[in-house]
């Protein structure tokens, strides 16, 4: 069977769109790489670890899990994530938002459990603009405190490290196999003509 000119017009028609669509997966997963936050005053220092699910197009932001650790005279442990349900104690409930930054380029991702009456926390990650090309960008400083916190030890603390990066995806590994299969074929083709 020999391949026609069109044919192998359609079919690396075909190739190029598989590896040009994104997939449905516009949401990509950041992790946090050495983020360290530290309040000056209080003498505290407290570090954050995990990830967060975000849509550069639609601004969503899904399965957020963040724990922020501190040392033990800091008194700081808090879980960020929507299935909070306890904060020291007292019931709470858990929000993220994002919103654009302090200054032009930047996305300001808000990450808060709030509860009555003492155990509220505030986690700001403020970051260059965030594109589904994914790659990696630094934590910034804000204009007020990164990390807010209050109970026991009063904490208010401004990034001083760190930075994140997306997570390869699944889905595009998927691509590129499906890209490798559809080769096999041509490729068989092409050597009986």
């Amino acid at each position: 069977m020999k391949l026609n000119t069109a044919t192998a017009i359609a079919a690396a028609s075909l190739y190029v769109f598989l590896f040009s669509v994104p997939g449905h997966a516009a949401l990509l997963t950041w992790k946090l790489q050495d983020a360290t936050f530290v309040d000056s005053l209080a003498g505290v220092t407290v570090t954050g670890t995990g990830t967060f699910g975000y849509d550069a197009n639609t601004h969503n932001i899904a399965n957020w899990d963040i724990v922020v650790r501190g040392d033990a005279t800091s008194g700081v442990d808090f879980h960020f994530a929507p299935t909070t349900r306890d904060c020291g104690g007292s019931p709470c409930t858990a929000t993220a938002s994002r919103s654009a930054g302090p200054d032009p380029g930047t996305d300001l991702f808000s990450f808060v459990l709030n509860s009555v009456p003492d155990q509220s926390a505030s986690l700001s990650l403020i970051t260059q603009t965030l594109t589904d090309q994914g790659g990696g960008k630094p934590l910034l400083n804000g204009v007020g405190p990164e990390l807010f916190c209050c109970g026991v030890n009063q904490v208010s603390a401004d990034v001083t490290a760190g930075s994140i990066v997306a997570v390869p995806e699944p889905v595009s590994m998927v691509w590129l196999v499906v890209g490798l299969l559809m080769l096999a074929p041509l490729r068989r083709l092409t050597q009986r003509s």
